[in-house]
């Protein structure tokens, strides 16, 4: 199965769900699957590589170990982040009435798909 086809298997498995993205821990993306054209997913990728960047940095500050799940939400969307590997990262968004859960779910059943095809 193809990244995308994996993707797209997720997005329309849960409700509310509006895209999912491999982004790189450098701020490529490797691959995203959207169902409306509501981001920008090279964007989405330099943002959230920077974001990770600076939190990991804080986290082996504090000594707390590294990301394997990261919950934002925003006015517009619930975002979750998922660690793949230690150079990459599952992004889901969701609207904010989005299964938030099953989201995560999904997620971590699929970080073992995608690492594989990694």
């Amino acid at each position: 199965m193809s990244f995308s086809e994996i993707l797209k298997d997720v997005v329309t498995k849960v409700e509310g769900s509006t895209g999912l993205f491999i982004i790189a821990s450098d701020g490529i993306p490797v691959e995203g699957y959207v169902k409306e054209n509501s981001v920008d997913e090279s964007a989405l990728s330099a943002e959230f590589s920077a974001v990770l960047k600076t939190l990991h940095f804080a986290l082996e500050n504090l000594q707390f170990g590294n990301i394997k799940e990261l919950n934002i939400s925003t006015e517009r969307f619930n975002i979750i982040v998922r660690k793949v590997t230690p150079e990459y990262y599952l992004v889901l968004l969701m609207e904010p009435e989005g299964n938030i859960g099953k989201g995560r779910f999904f997620l971590r059943i699929t970080a073992p798909k995608i690492e594989k095809e990694i």
